[in-house]
């Protein structure tokens, strides 16, 4: 069979168009044109592995989508993969990445968060923000030990930025989602979730933080907006009247002074911003609950929080926070099993640099299975039809749920990866990766959960 792909076509044709070889080249291509299989069969694409009847039951799926996929399926109990296609190829993980997060902070952070770190020197209280993504965040039972101490002391107190060595956004971010509330701006003094929370019933409005109320422009609307300056001096909350109660959110730009506002608003104290290098005396005070923290960034996908956790993360291994040297740290370190050389820029996902093989993930997974258990799993993870992202995926059967897993989503890409419980017990450890889909998400999903319904049944 010949072995030419498309490109090397092209090119053999480009190049004899130049000389003698026109007439032939013509042939040659109206042959292929005629004859298709040619180069369908000479493709690149990968074959399956595995299992006969998972090669069976995927090819319903095959032959419905137009998504560029690839499927790694892991046996526990036997320590082999039952199923792999195209899992060595790249894919964008979206909040797939997360689960890089969820190991890495496994790997970095004590069971307690440090709020921060503080030095008291004659009349002045340092501090240095370790990026508790917990402070004050709505619906979240976090340690308040930093704003006491802040509150009670009467010293005066300096905040020092002198750890925070990266960006307020990630590196291949969407500038134009800025306005929205899933790409909050990153610092060491995170508070409120770094979102300005507004919950209104009726025309009677909440603002917190109350600091922002001067800024916010309210308008009674026949739509219902949220969106900010991109400098952060303007914020808009347009609703409607008809529409009795509502919960909005809109991110903060921290513009010049907004940071010392609001932690000075919340404790009453005045608090100014030094560029003070951190000391070795200083003491920790401690935070929220680390896991805690990890079941809110997996279950309900929330990208401020894993990005805060990898800036804490990169403190205690670096000294610093900044992800890019933490990244680089891990991946060669603790996190060297994963064998592909995988790109990986941020906690949270949303960058568009972010790639990694569904092989690389069934890895990672596994070795939280290992490390923490299937009880871990089932308490962080969202479970399928039943919490966070996963409650609108069908994955029951009788009232039970079968998968435990995360899911990543962005234009054109739909990921899941995770863990399935078999019908007969099983553990089957999986990542599902599609992107460069011209599909409508609901048709993919829909797909996978009867294939992945398929694997509970049958295995």
């Amino acid at each position: 069979m010949l072995d030419i792909q498309a490109t090397g076509i092209l090119q053999w044709f480009r190049h004899a168009g130049k000389g003698c070889c026109l007439i032939p080249a013509l042939l040659f291509l109206l042959f292929l044109t005629n004859n298709p299989g040619i180069i369908a069969q000479s493709s690149s694409n990968p074959k399956p592995e595995g299992d006969p009847g998972i090669i069976k039951a995927l090819k319903e799926f095959d032959s419905s989508t137009s998504c560029h996929y690839g499927i790694s399926i892991y046996d526990v109990q036997k320590g082999q993969y039952l199923f792999r296609l195209g899992d060595e190829n790249y894919f964008i993980p979206a909040s797939n990445t997360k689960i890089l997060t969820l190991y890495a902070t496994l790997q970095s952070l004590k069971p307690q968060l440090d709020a921060a770190y503080i030095l008291e020197k004659g009349d002045t209280m340092y501090v240095w923000g370790m990026a508790d993504p917990g402070t004050l965040y709505p619906n979240i039972d976090s340690a308040n030990a930093l704003l006491n101490l802040i509150h009670s002391t009467d010293k005066t107190v300096v905040f020092s930025n002198q750890l925070f060595q990266t960006s307020r956004f990630g590196k291949g971010w969407a500038w134009d989602d800025h306005p929205r509330s899933f790409q909050c701006e990153r610092n060491a003094f995170p508070i409120y979730g770094n979102r300005l929370w507004l919950d209104r019933v009726g025309d009677s409005i909440r603002v917190t933080p109350n600091y922002f109320s001067t800024i916010l422009d309210i308008t009674k609307d026949s739509v219902s907006k949220v969106d900010r300056s991109e400098w952060g001096d303007q914020y808009m909350y347009h609703y409607l009247s008809s529409k009795r109660e509502e919960h909005k959110t809109i991110p903060i730009t921290f513009f010049k002074n907004d940071l010392s506002f609001i932690w000075s608003e919340v404790t009453g104290k005045r608090i100014s911003f030094a560029n003070i290098p951190f000391s070795e005396k200083a003491t920790p005070v401690p935070g929220s609950v680390r896991d805690t923290m990890l079941k809110y960034m997996i279950q309900d996908s929330d990208n401020f929080v894993a990005e805060e956790l990898m800036l804490a993360s990169s403190f205690h291994t670096t000294g610093v926070m900044d992800e890019g040297l933490f990244i680089e740290r891990m991946t060669r370190g603790p996190m060297k099993f994963i064998l592909d050389t995988i790109q990986w820029y941020d906690g949270s996902g949303l960058s568009r640099y972010n790639l990694v093989t569904p092989n690389s993930m069934v890895r990672v997974l596994n070795k939280i299975y290992d490390e923490k258990g299937i009880n871990f799993i089932k308490e962080i993870f969202s479970t399928g039809s039943v919490n966070g992202s996963l409650l609108p995926w069908k994955l029951g059967k009788s009232g039970q749920s079968f998968v435990y897993a995360k899911s990543g989503t962005m234009r054109n890409v739909l990921n899941l990866s995770g863990y399935l419980v078999t019908r007969k017990g099983k553990v089957l450890i999986f990542s599902w990766m599609n992107n460069q889909c011209m599909d409508k998400p609901v048709d993919t999903k829909e797909s996978m959960e009867k294939f992945l319904t398929f694997l509970y049944e049958e295995y």
